[in-house]
C-alpha cells in the first residue's frame, strides 16, 4: 500500500507487481501511485484559493469582491502596518460563529520573514507556498485560540466557509470592540481584501500541514479509526467541490462563468494559451487533480476500513456534515464498494445503493 495501489481486484486478479509480491493480503482495486502529497504540492485543492469573496453587507445581502490578480507583498505589509494604528486582530465569522482570529503583528512578522516583498500572480503565489517546517505561521493565531487542535475539522471548516466569510477588525485598546467590515464601504473593502489575502496564505499552510500529517498517519503500519474518519471527511469535502465544478463542465466545454461562481482558476497559463484563446477561468486542470486526489484517498479509505476490527467499522458508512450552502447538517454516504464503478457512482452522489455492513444490507 505504501508504494502502489493495485488494479488487479477490478479484474478478479492482481497486477504483475502484486502477483510477484510475497504479501497474500487482499490488494486495493486500482493501480495508481499511493502517494498523494505531490498533488497537494502542485497547487491548492481548496476553495481557499479562489479570488472571490462574497461578504455580507449591512443590509444582509452578499456582495462579491474580486481580489487583486496579484498579491503585492510589500503593499500587503504596508496595509497591515496601517491597520495596526487602530486594530490588533482580524476576526472572521461564519454566520454568527467566530471562525478564526489572526494577530496582525504576528502576521506582519511571518510574511515579512518568509516572502519576497514583490508582486506575485495570485494563484501562482498561493500554489507555490511550501510547508513551513518551523511552523512560524502558527504564531499568527491570536493567543488563546487553538484552531490546530483538530487539524482536519479546522481545514475543511475554513474551506467550506471561504467564499462566505464576514470579517471584523478588533480594536487594540479594547478587544471587546470591533468594526464589522461592510463591502459597501470603500475603506472597509480594502480591509476585506487584506483579511482575505491573510486568510488564503494561512489557509494554504493549513492545507499543507493537514496533508503532510495525513501522509505520515497513513504510512503507519497500524490502522487508526480516527484517521479513517479524517480520510472520509476529506473525500466528502473533495466530492462536494467536484460536484459543484463538474455540474457546469465537461471536457468539450469551457467553464460557464455565470453559472458556476465557485469554479477553480487554471493552475498556470502561458502566452501560447492566451493566443489560443484559452480562458484563464478554465479550471479543468485543477478539477482533474482534485479528482485524482479523491480517487487515491477513496482507495485508502476502503482499504483501511476493512482492516479495522468489525466493531470499529460501525458508523463508517454515513457521516454527518455541515452544509454551508443550506446552513444545516446533512448526512452523506461514505464509500461502499471497492471498484472503479463504485468510485464513479459515489462521486456522482448515487446513493440509491444499499449500505453494506459486515457483508449484509442494512
Amino acid at each position: 500500500m505504501a508504494k502502489v495501489i493495485c488494479e488487479g481486484r477490478e479484474r478478479g486478479g492482481d497486477c504483475d507487481r502484486c502477483t510477484n509480491s510475497h504479501n497474500n493480503a487482499p490488494k486495493p482495486f486500482v493501480c495508481v501511485p499511493a502517494s498523494f502529497i505531490e498533488l497537494i504540492q502542485q497547487g491548492s485543492t481548496m476553495l481557499l484559493a479562489l479570488h472571490t469573496v462574497n461578504s455580507s453587507s449591512s443590509d444582509g445581502f452578499r456582495q462579491a469582491i474580486s481580489l487583486p490578480s496579484n498579491i503585492d507583498v510589500r503593499q500587503l505589509l504596508r496595509s497591515i502596518t496601517a491597520l495596526q494604528q487602530s486594530y490588533g486582530v482580524v476576526r472572521a465569522y461564519e454566520g454568527h460563529n467566530v471562525l478564526f482570529e489572526l494577530d496582525l503583528q504576528a502576521c506582519w512578522t511571518f510574511i515579512n520573514a518568509n516572502y519576497s516583498p514583490t508582486s506575485h500572480p495570485f494563484r501562482q503565489f498561493i500554489d507555490g507556498l511550501k510547508t513551513q517546517r518551523q511552523g512560524s505561521w502558527k504564531s499568527c493565531f491570536r493567543n488563546g485560540t487553538d484552531p490546530l487542535a483538530n487539524l482536519c475539522k479546522t481545514l475543511f471548516t475554513w474551506d467550506d466557509a471561504a467564499p462566505y466569510v464576514t470579517y471584523a477588525m478588533v480594536y487594540k485598546i479594547d478587544p471587546e470592540v470591533e468594526d464589522r467590515l461592510n463591502p459597501n464601504n470603500e475603506q472597509h473593502e480594502k480591509f476585506i481584501i487584506v483579511a482575505a489575502q491573510l486568510y488564503r496564505i494561512i489557509g494554504r499552510q493549513l492545507e499543507l500541514q493537514f496533508y503532510d500529517y495525513l501522509k505520515k498517519a497513513l504510512g503507519s503500519p497500524s490502522i487508526c479509526r480516527e484517521v479513517v474518519l479524517e480520510v472520509g471527511h476529506a473525500i466528502i469535502s473533495l466530492r462536494r467541490r467536484l460536484a459543484s465544478w463538474t455540474r457546469h463542465w465537461n471536457k468539450t466545454q469551457r467553464w460557464d462563468n455565470a453559472s458556476c461562481a465557485l469554479m477553480p482558476e487554471i493552475e498556470s497559463y502561458t502566452e501560447r494559451d492566451i493566443v489560443n484563446d484559452y480562458s484563464f477561468w478554465d479550471g479543468s486542470i485543477v478539477a482533474e487533480r482534485v479528482r485524482n486526489l479523491c480517487l487515491i484517498l477513496y482507495v485508502y479509505f476502503c482499504y483501511m476500513r476493512r482492516r479495522l476490527p468489525a466493531e470499529e467499522q460501525k458508523g463508517l458508512h454515513i457521516m454527518k456534515m455541515w452544509d454551508p450552502d443550506n446552513q444545516r447538517m446533512v448526512e452523506e454516504y461514505l464509500p461502499q464498494y471497492e471498484s472503479k464503478t463504485g468510485f464513479e457512482d459515489w462521486l456522482e452522489f448515487n446513493s440509491d445503493q444499499p449500505i453494506l455492513e459486515f457483508g449484509r444490507k442494512i
